[in-house]
């Protein structure tokens, strides 16, 4: 039980970090498009 639990707490820790990055490179994104000229 112990060892599933900290199985899940370190892909739960992989995720957000995951998630952090795609959502960093979204707004790196998204300045991107509205510092361009349209």
């Amino acid at each position: 039980m112990h060892t599933c639990m900290q199985k899940s707490k370190q892909e739960f820790q992989i995720q957000s970090r995951g998630i952090t990055i795609l959502s960093m490179l979204g707004i790196h994104q998204l300045l991107l498009l509205l510092s361009l000229p349209s």
